[in-house]
């Protein structure tokens, strides 16, 4: 990163800090963090998600109550149903991979 993007990034989240220290909501912060960044980072041309679900990531954010601090939420990863929720997804055995059975132990003390 360059000096000026270093800064620019400080200057960022001075500002955030001194909003969140006066009082202002979350979504101020956030409104205010942004307004700053686009006004210094012009976009040089619209960015399209592949998938609106999980924003790219391949997992999508779900809200879920927990029982261990009571009746608290917490927000969980799940696998997107996209092709980037594929790496997210647990690898299943194939029942026809007979590539085991054909291997041989070495030999023991007492021979094969």
């Amino acid at each position: 990163m360059t000096e000026t993007t270093l800064q620019t990034l400080r200057d960022a989240l001075t500002l955030r800090e001194q909003m969140r220290a006066d009082g202002a909501s979350q979504a101020e912060c956030d409104s205010a963090l942004e307004e700053m960044l686009r006004e210094r980072w012009p976009f040089t041309r619209e960015w399209k998600y592949v998938c609106k679900a999980c924003y790219d990531t391949g997992l999508r954010i779900e809200r879920r109550q927990t029982r261990i601090y009571g009746d608290t939420f917490v927000d969980v990863g799940v696998p997107c149903t996209c092709k980037l929720g594929d790496r997210f997804r647990p690898r299943q055995k194939r029942d026809d991979d007979f590539t085991a059975a054909g291997k041989v132990s070495g030999p023991t003390r007492f021979g094969r």
